[in-house]
């Protein structure tokens, strides 16, 4: 169970921060309240308690398996239909196998997971649902009823889009005596959207001998958004058939210069952006990379050695290609202008591996009191101020130019320098 209690405003400093009162009355009852009941179970089988004599001597399995729901309550978005989505629900469902082999000396464990969550509020959306409620009627630069007349936007049959007004609680006032009409929104709204992630966890841990273990861990995520903009698309529809496919409303200024002077600028922002999104539907979130994986060997030199208490070891940390960005076609709103970015052709930049070393001395010092460790640690030891991409061009429009010739090569990324080279000695004491 959530509540919510909403208190009066407490008083405001010049520099705007709230001063507050403890002494200040605090309501006995929420103001708003959801409830809902979520179930978590999960189980591990040990299959040596149930089949264990016809197992080989030293090994062990278990197999899991667990189940849970998650609510987050009284944090539904407002919905561009008016009132309130239900608050985002999921879940997790995930399964897998435990395996200890050679009486403990190799320990493995693969897990597959796979959760999803509906009525997520969807950002995406949001530049669309801005444009068509805030920024073209009512921009802070201008907007269409502060520029023009009730009779002016009468006249070319400029009005706002079926159901908007009711849920957005927009108010256009009677024309005052210059004939405008005051327009403010009240409420705000939006989208929402699905979303399934799932994928895969591999790792295993095996004692080469007493003094020397090498771990391994693999792991792969896929992400899948679903359901984009549905509550939003029919009004998308209706604007672009009533605002940007008519001439004379797309010739209304908003005031705000540049491309977005006129209503007809605004149409990558309100219909193209939107549609963009939409395409996404049902695709694999380039933003997340899908493979990553971490090694570690560490090797400690054996008491009978004459390099007793020394100690050496290594690591690998590896990450899929990295997304730069979206290939570039056409603007339909604006064939002449510049590229938008196409959400079916991501660029997908190089894999990542950094590499890190160790060696570290440990003896007892102080009359065998006190242990010490010293550990020398080489993180990043390949870097060499690599540079790392993060972002590409949509297009190759810098060929022509010869001052940009040694770009080629790159694609015209744009980079950052790679995570430094860095030298640590570390001192820690046992008593």
């Amino acid at each position: 169970r959530v509540k919510q209690y909403a208190s009066s405003a407490f008083p405001t400093r010049t520099d705007f921060t709230r001063i507050f009162d403890p002494n200040a009355p605090f309501p006995s009852t929420p103001a708003n309240e959801a409830e809902r009941d979520t179930l978590t179970y999960s189980g591990v089988l040990r299959l040596n308690k149930l089949v264990g004599k016809w197992m080989p001597r030293g090994v062990e399995v278990d197999l899991h398996y667990g189940w849970s729901e998650n609510y987050q309550g009284l944090s539904g978005a407002r919905s561009v239909k008016g009132g309130f989505f239900d608050a985002p629900v999921g879940e997790t469902k995930e399964f897998g196998v435990s395996m200890n082999l050679l009486n403990d000396k190799l320990v493995f464990r693969a897990n597959w997971f796979e959760t999803a969550q509906q009525n997520l509020a969807d950002a995406s959306i949001d530049e669309s649902i801005a444009t068509v409620t805030t920024m073209i009627p009512d921009s802070p630069s201008g907007g269409i009823y502060n520029i023009y007349t009730a009779a002016q936007l009468a006249a070319v049959g400029f009005t706002m889009p079926p159901g908007v007004v009711e849920a957005f609680g927009i108010q256009i006032s009677p024309p005052n005596a210059d004939g405008f009409s005051n327009y403010s929104r009240n409420l705000s709204g939006r989208d929402i959207k699905s979303a399934v992630s799932k994928g895969f966890e591999w790792e295993a841990t095996y004692n080469v001998t007493d003094n020397w273990r090498i771990a391994v861990n693999v792991a792969k995520v896929t992400a899948v958004e679903s359901g984009k903009g549905l509550n939003w698309a029919d009004t998308v529809e209706w604007v672009k058939t009533n605002w940007f496919d008519k001439p004379a409303i797309r010739a209304l200024r908003v005031g705000v210069g540049g491309t977005l002077e006129f209503l007809g600028g605004w149409e990558q922002r309100a219909i193209t952006g939107f549609r963009n999104a939409q395409e996404t539907d049902g695709a694999s979130n380039p933003q997340i990379r899908k493979w990553r994986a971490n090694a570690v060997t560490n090797y400690t030199f054996p008491n009978s050695s004459r390099l007793k208490g020394f100690g050496v070891g290594g690591g690998m940390r590896f990450q899929d290609r990295i997304f730069l960005g979206y290939r570039g076609r056409i603007n339909p709103a604006d064939p002449g202008g510049s590229l938008i970015s196409d959400p079916t052709k991501p660029i997908l930049g190089p894999t990542e591996t950094d590499y890190d070393f160790w060696v570290s001395y440990r003896r007892r010092i102080l009359s065998d009191k006190v242990s010490l460790k010293l550990q020398l640690n080489i993180r990043n030891a390949f870097t060499n101020d690599a540079l790392v991409p993060i972002q590409a061009q949509q297009a190759d429009v810098y060929s022509q130019y010869p001052a940009f010739d040694h770009y080629k090569g790159t694609n015209y990324q744009l980079f950052r320098i790679a995570a430094p080279r860095t030298i640590q000695l570390r001192a820690t004491f046992g008593f």
